[in-house]
């Protein structure tokens, strides 16, 4: 009974999370390629991968993340200091 409480308590807490509602109708039109540069070049260093092998993974992020631009999400996850740069700097880039 303890089990399956928990269990609906993690499914009602990750459904909160997810909305479809965007926050802006419109998303602005962005050079993501130049933005890409600005962060491997201020923010992602140093890196164990070239310059190339940066440009090339932003892409990838850019392209993964494009159905996602505009929306609220809302996570669960504890207060430790990687979870934080991860919301706060990640999430910008």
């Amino acid at each position: 009974m303890k089990l399956n409480l928990t269990l609906v308590m993690v499914s009602l807490v990750s459904l909160a999370g997810c909305s479809e509602s965007k926050q802006n109708t419109e998303v602005a039109s962005v050079d993501y390629a130049a933005n890409a540069a600005r962060w491997a070049a201020q923010e992602f260093q140093p890196s164990t991968l070239s310059a190339n092998e940066q440009q090339a993974e932003l892409a990838w992020f850019t392209q993964a993340a494009a159905d996602f631009r505009g929306l609220n999400i809302n996570v669960v996850s504890e207060a430790l200091t990687t979870h934080e740069y991860e919301s706060t700097v990640l999430t910008e880039a």
